[in-house]
């Protein structure tokens, strides 16, 4: 029996060019890109285009990509860094995040919270689509603050209306932080059209290799605006100490050139592919719900459904799965016999008869047609066996 990867929202393998553009860094090209001989001139190059790769692929300068170790902490970076203890004097005091937020979003919005900033949650509906008209009662009262709206949800898929929302925010003075985790290298993503001052990205989603992402600081005033969060050297602007991890970078930069190639041909193609497996479900006769946007809207990324089976646990789906060699990703757990449903799908009021049966599939550049039909088979052997 073959092994079905269908997690690819949680992680994708590092694509064979990405691999082979990082590997010599480790060993002929091992130079410090702060060092002024020939091995240091090398690696400091190397930046320089791994750079210019994500800074076309977002269509920003490159002096606005800064380097970081992932979303995370790239996440981490624009909040605190703009509204905790070491951002400027008349740094935000209010921040808004939509209630389906990746929790490297909420985590530094409690933490600022515990320090007096006032905290929002913004709801949102059936489909986990941000709520605009909550969003601008909240930004219309008290003062200036900063927004933090993903792109596209990481269990959904589903894409939030970031440029209508930071158009809100801005006309009240706020400042717009985006998690695009989820959707650079998935779909088309252009920071001047989506109106933000800062987007995180993360190389594991898109092909490189873990430990690597991106932090975009969109404009000069969204540079002024932010400060560091950690202390040493003046790497990467001053805003990521350290000496560059010379590798990592490059792989980004070749994962975003690879995306650059054919993003929009090949979320067309990866659209078609979760078309074709809805329509399996359909075909095997359990009742199930599709949560998020339509798969056929434009406004979802292509390649991510995340489907509730009634009257199924989704502990025991996944079992089942794992037994039939096929990787997918659960939205509820069982506990001592109560089901736990994830906090986007509670966000979404999502009806637990079907959200207690919930996984994740998501599928990526190496699934093709022959591989959806071998998981809707296995997939309706195991709903068989739970009756």
């Amino acid at each position: 029996m073959r092994h079905l990867y269908f997690d690819y929202n949680a992680t994708t393998l590092t694509h064979p060019e990405v691999r082979d553009m990082m590997l010599p860094y480790f060993s002929e090209k091992f130079g410090n890109p702060g060092c002024s001989h020939l091995p240091g001139m090398f690696a400091r190059e190397a930046v320089a285009e791994a750079r210019a790769n994500v800074a076309a692929l977002l269509n920003v300068e490159p002096e606005f990509v800064i380097f970081t170790s992932g979303a995370t902490e790239a996440n981490n970076l624009a909040i605190l860094g703009t509204a905790g203890p070491f951002a400027p004097e008349d740094r935000p005091r209010r921040i808004a995040l939509s209630a389906v937020e990746h929790p490297a979003v909420f985590a530094p919005a409690t933490a600022l919270e515990r320090l007096g900033v006032k905290k929002f949650v913004i709801p949102v509906d059936s489909q986990g689509v941000l709520d605009l008209a909550s969003l601008e009662r909240v930004c219309a009262t008290g003062g200036p603050g900063l927004l933090a709206v993903m792109l596209a949800n990481n269990e959904t898929g589903t894409l939030n209306p970031v440029q209508e929302a930071a158009a809100i925010a801005k006309e009240y003075g706020w400042f717009v932080h985006c998690d695009a985790a989820q959707a650079v290298g998935k779909i088309p993503v252009d920071v001047r059209d989506l109106g933000v001052d800062y987007l995180s990205v993360a190389g594991h989603k898109c092909y490189a290799p873990k430990g690597v992402g991106a932090l975009i600081v969109a404009s000069d005033e969204a540079r002024r605006r932010i400060q560091p969060v950690t202390f040493g050297g003046g790497q990467e602007g001053g805003l990521r100490p350290g000496t560059e991890n010379v590798p990592y970078m490059v792989a980004l930069g070749a994962a975003a050139e690879l995306a650059g190639r054919d993003v929009a041909a090949e979320a067309a193609r990866q659209k078609a592919l979760g078309l074709r497996f809805l329509a399996g479900l359909d075909d095997i006769g359990r009742a199930f719900m599709l949560f998020g946007r339509p798969m056929h809207h434009d406004a979802r990324l292509p390649q991510t459904a995340n489907v509730g089976f009634e009257g199924a646990a989704a502990g025991d789906i996944l079992s089942g799965l794992v037994a039939r060699d096929v990787a997918v990703s659960g939205g509820a757990a069982c506990h001592a016999g109560q089901v736990r449903v994830s906090a986007t799908l509670q966000a979404m009021n999502a009806p637990e008869r079907y959200a207690a049966g919930a996984i994740r599939f998501s599928w990526g550049r190496f699934t093709q047609e022959a591989d959806i039909d071998e998981l809707l088979e296995r997939l309706e052997e195991t709903l068989g066996e739970l009756g």
